[in-house]
């Protein structure tokens, strides 16, 4: 059967691949049309979630030995492009860890989470042969970062264990970062591909929802103090874990907040609307704030 969380839209060309077992389709969204791309090899599965390039000539996926499972020994994991075109299968890095997530920077550039040890993320290319850690190691940095999304002004990511949310550089390794207010909890980033709007999913824990409520930024001011808007009130989720995280993120048109959440008279999960038409772009981040050293942080 299809594999939960594999799938990709290639928004270039009209398709979406799913996995199926180690077989990996694309199918036209207008013409129905199924086509088998390639078989994953004999002992590998596809592991974690995949991505298009922007330009829509490469699938990058993720393969693993089979079996494998993050957090536990895993030797030989694979980030692979597929050309769509010429057919040719190229191995970007092989990493020993069963990685969840592979997110297409640009045409040319990858965002890989997580390394095997700790949450984080890591950048490879279509080139080098080589992936690297982002963000641990730089001057003085705090805590591991656990989501992260690409967007057009760098990559938005919280680090859930000192509180704190950022913009980072891949290509350069600079960021900003600035405080959460203290009553957050566990927390998801909200997406918004174009890096204006900063929202985000607050629950009492990975897989505890006494709290579960979305808060957007509305400014960060120095000398005034920050100011977020509470969008909603605790919103019942149900199944537990992943399933029941609302995973927020903006549609197209800006308008809308698209998320899950919970009906309480059935006690099951649906895609539920928020409006967001009102709300204005966050203020106090910028890509002029990025820095190398942290110098522009606000960090407590």
């Amino acid at each position: 059967g299809v594999l939960d969380h594999r799938s990709v839209l290639n928004v270039a060309r009209n398709l979406v691949i799913y996995f199926d077992g180690n077989d990996v389709h694309a199918v036209d969204v207008e013409t129905l049309e199924d086509k088998l791309l390639f078989v994953i090899p004999e002992g590998r599965e596809a592991y974690g979630q995949n991505c298009c390039t922007p330009d829509g000539k490469w699938l990058v996926y993720i393969h693993t030995p089979h079996g494998s499972i993050w957090g536990e020994p895993c030797k030989g994991a694979a980030v692979v492009a597929y050309n769509f075109d010429t057919k040719e299968q190229r191995t970007l890095c092989h990493i020993d860890s069963a990685i969840f997530h592979v997110t297409a920077y640009d045409n040319e550039h990858f965002i890989v989470t997580p390394p095997a040890d700790h949450a984080g993320m890591l950048l490879t290319d279509m080139n080098s042969g080589r992936i690297k850690l982002l963000r641990a190691g730089d001057p003085g940095v705090r805590g591991h970062l656990i989501h992260c999304h690409v967007t057009s002004r760098g990559i938005s990511y919280e680090v859930p264990e000192v509180q704190l949310s950022g913009l980072y550089d891949p290509l350069t390794r600079r960021r900003f970062e600035f405080q959460f207010p203290k009553n957050f909890q566990y927390i998801h980033t909200g997406r918004d591909p174009q890096g204006r709007l900063w929202f985000y999913e607050n629950s009492s824990g990975w897989d505890k929802f006494d709290v579960h409520d979305i808060h957007a930024l509305v400014r960060l001011d120095r000398q005034e103090g920050d100011q977020w808007l509470r969008l909603t009130g605790t919103w019942p989720t149900f199944g537990g874990g992943q399933k029941a995280h609302f995973h927020p993120q903006l549609t197209p048109d800006r308008k809308w907040i698209l998320m899950t959440g919970g009906d309480t008279t059935t006690h099951t999960n649906h895609i539920f609307l928020l409006d967001a038409s009102d709300l204005k772009d966050s203020k106090g981040i910028s890509t002029e704030l990025l820095s190398a050293t942290g110098a522009n942080d606000l960090v407590r």
